[in-house]
């Protein structure tokens, strides 16, 4: 099995994976201080993925959607889109909000993060399906996780006109 994680950091979460479910793990990164020296981390943003189409069963998105710049947003959705299989999982994670909020982030002035429902944005393709969404809280802060299935194979239900 391959697993990628966009926005991996130094690749932990990945070698946890790797010790835990004996997958392949790769991960794109834009930090080159965060990947130097490690095993298949590349440089690389959401919306650029350096990867062929339907290269993963996994592909793994953690606090990283909500850094991206809101005009290159559906260049992301799709770019994990492409390169996750047919019948492959699509995990995220990332701040539980009520509603949409733009703010200054606090480690980069001059950088706007943005928070929202981004499980939502491949749910409106048929092609996906969500089989798992939970909350829990850290740090006084509401994190979502959620999976989701693609099957493009099953997505449309063929008609004669």
């Amino acid at each position: 099995m391959k697993v990628l994680e966009v926005g991996c950091n130094n690749g932990l979460n990945l070698r946890w994976l790797e010790e835990q479910i004996a997958c392949e793990g790769y991960g794109a990164e834009p930090s080159v201080r965060a990947i130097a020296g490690q095993k298949n981390l590349l440089r690389a943003t959401a919306d650029r993925l350096p990867y062929v189409d339907e290269s993963f069963d996994v592909v793994l998105l953690g606090f990283c959607l909500y850094l991206v710049d809101r005009r290159r947003l559906f260049h992301a959705i799709a770019e994990a889109h492409r390169v996750l299989r047919d019948g492959g999982l699509l995990g995220g994670w990332d701040f539980r909000v009520s509603a949409p909020q733009k703010r200054v982030y606090r480690h980069h002035p001059g950088v706007w993060s943005y928070k929202m429902n981004y499980a939502g944005l491949w749910l409106a393709n048929p092609a996906y399906t969500q089989i798992f969404d939970d909350t829990f809280e850290a740090e006084g802060t509401a994190i979502a996780v959620w999976l989701l299935r693609k099957d493009e194979a099953h997505a449309y239900r063929i008609t004669d006109g």
